[in-house]
């Protein structure tokens, strides 16, 4: 009996893996079959991290806090002070921790900036992944599905093992998909505003990078203007959603301060009452500072949880608050300045101290190249070009995997006519390892 149950089930499974070899014409969206690891909410309008347990910590310690400091240090405003201090107090409050709320939200639900991968990259994951083709074979994709979520595979990066990892998330040396010695020249050498820059080829996502470009190992997908990998957000900070983090972390700081300053006004503004002579809201006069403290402590204790908590974070959130606006002064991402990219070459990015903040924090947030909402067939990818990059890749993307380059080409991420890629030559180096 357990024999019979056993080779049913194999013969169901069998039934199932073998459906889109009998139906490769259905469409199926891009996202489902996207060879990262990240979730998709919305059919593919939204994409997140692998690190989801991170991010919602953080929506934890953004939520709570809150809450706190509204049922605690603003309901004594109105208790002891007045309602004409509290209602100020309360909407400033409100303002702040909305804009942090928003950029939490952009910066953890927004494609950061990943290139599009090679067909090869998609032929070898409907090959390899047998869950994801047990999952399609249960959906008929003629019809449009709103609210779905799908997780890719948690172990889908492509590097070996004994790889040494990037503290950031990113790492140039990469291995072939399929282990075998990719062919393509390792560099293409060209300038950008007089500089003399190198282009990797990705051999994971089968593509030569954009400048600024690195590979993430825990997204698994090369991502533009990379700066850092960072779990507290879920994703990867990149060009796309950098402002979003940046404007994150210092509206973040500037709320710690506001928390901390408010109920340390309101803790002095119990023991001066505490301790005048006169009756008053508090309810206590003529006491010694110590007794009023603890008077105080003893009726508002919230007011002193908040500023134990806004000190601790003030410090995390403030540091890198003023390290991320130095970056931003430069035009230099994280991953550039730890590994010290431009130290012998100078920036090429460098535009000067207002361009820089221009161009980072008030440029348009370009278009995803990934186009994760559109369909396609099994046929297609099986008959694809292995050059073809899936998605919508830029102009200045489908440029760079010709091979020879000596036109001009505009960077169409960035509108500031002094930063372009002028591709002089195009170098091939050889080498036994791909890097």
């Amino acid at each position: 009996m357990s024999c019979y149950c056993c080779s049913s089930g194999e013969k169901k499974m069998k039934q199932k893996l073998s459906y889109l070899e009998q139906d490769k014409s259905i469409p199926i969206p891009l996202y489902k079959i996207w060879p990262g690891n990240n979730y998709f909410l919305r059919s593919g309008k939204y994409i997140m991290g692998r690190d989801i347990g991170t991010y919602i910590a953080t929506w934890i310690l953004v939520i709570i806090p809150s809450l706190l400091f509204f049922g605690g240090v603003c309901t004594d405003y109105f208790r002891f002070i007045n309602i004409f201090a509290g209602i100020p107090i309360t909407l400033i409050a409100i303002f702040l921790l909305s804009l942090v709320i928003y950029c939490l939200i952009k910066v953890g639900s927004i494609d950061p900036g990943y290139l599009p991968k090679s067909i090869e990259c998609y032929k070898d994951k409907l090959t390899r992944d047998r869950k994801l083709l047990k999952k399609l074979s249960n959906v008929n994709y003629h019809h449009h599905h709103h609210n779905e979520v799908l997780e890719d595979e948690e172990e889908d990066s492509d590097l070996e093992d004994d790889e040494e990892e990037d503290p950031l998330g990113g790492n140039g040396l990469m291995t072939s998909v399929t282990g075998e010695k990719n062919k393509k020249p390792q560099y293409k050498d060209f300038t950008c505003n007089g500089f003399k820059m190198r282009l990797k080829y990705c051999s994971t996502c089968k593509i030569y990078r954009l400048p600024r470009t690195s590979h993430c190992r825990r997204c698994n997908s090369c991502v533009d203007r990379f700066d850092h990998h960072c779990p507290w957000t879920g994703t990867c900070i990149g060009r796309r959603n950098y402002k979003y983090f940046y404007f994150f972390v210092l509206f973040t700081t500037i709320a710690m301060i506001y928390g901390f300053t408010c109920s340390a006004l309101e803790i002095a503004l119990f023991v001066f009452k505490a301790t005048r002579s006169y009756d008053n809201s508090t309810g206590y006069k003529d006491e010694s500072v110590g007794n009023a403290l603890f008077a105080c402590l003893a009726s508002s204790p919230l007011s002193f949880v908040i500023c134990f908590f806004t000190v601790i974070m003030v410090f995390s959130t403030g540091s890198l608050s003023c390290f991320h606006s130095f970056l931003v002064c430069k035009n230099i991402t994280t991953y550039e300045h730890i590994n010290e990219t431009y130290k012998k070459s100078g920036n090429p990015f460098h535009l000067g101290f207002w361009k820089n903040m221009k161009d980072v924090l008030y440029s348009t947030v370009p278009k995803s190249q990934l186009g994760l909402t559109k369909m396609i067939t099994i046929n297609e990818i099986e008959t694809g070009n292995p050059d073809m990059l899936v998605g919508e890749p830029s102009h200045e993307l489908m440029e760079l995997q010709q091979e020879d380059i000596v036109d001009q080409v505009n960077d169409n991420h960035n509108q500031n006519e002094n930063y372009q890629y002028s591709y002089y030559t195009t170098e091939v180096v050889h080498h036994d390892e791909i890097v």
